[in-house]
């Protein structure tokens, strides 16, 4: 996550105690050389004890977040 801040006189001029601005990101980058499934993901079995099958699956999504904090 990247937060900035806004400076405390802007903010007091949108009539707001204190202000920022955030990023978040999740799976951004995967560091390997697997090229099938993503290992991370569970078997689709009930079974627990059962090893999950690589069908080379699409990997994770990558997802972003933007937003705003603000008191008043």
């Amino acid at each position: 996550t990247l937060r900035y801040n806004l400076e405390p006189l802007f903010a007091k001029k949108l009539n707001l105690k204190n202000a920022s601005l955030y990023l978040t990101g999740q799976n951004l980058a995967t560091f390997t050389r697997y090229l099938g499934q993503d290992p991370s993901v569970s078997p689709r079995s009930s079974d627990i004890y059962k090893q999950p099958i690589d069908n080379s699956n699409t990997p994770a999504s990558i997802s972003y977040t933007v937003g705003l904090s603000a008191s008043f």
